[in-house]
């Protein structure tokens, strides 16, 4: 039987794997791009070192932030949409 502890941890995975895949895209456009983390991080006014936390999910990826993003690297929002749907 599952309890509500588990179904709790388990939507937390989730959420985790859906950010992974986001930050993925995230990582993947600004390479395709060719914009370096410094320059990213400028644009956002944080330190590269800051940028680089976000990008590798070692901070919390916040709403304003991932729209910021989304903005300097031109991502479609439909892209963003696929991602999140498709995640298991």
């Amino acid at each position: 039987m599952i309890n509500i502890t588990s179904l709790y941890i388990f939507k937390k995975i989730l959420v985790c794997m859906k950010i992974d895949k986001i930050l993925s895209k995230i990582r993947s456009k600004r390479h395709d791009l060719n914009y370096s983390q410094e320059y990213v991080a400028s644009l956002l006014k944080v330190s590269q070192g800051s940028y680089n936390k976000i990008e590798n999910g070692s901070v919390e990826l916040t709403v304003k932030t991932l729209f910021e993003l989304i903005a300097i690297l031109d991502i479609d929002d439909k892209e963003l949409i696929k991602i999140i749907r498709n995640t298991q």
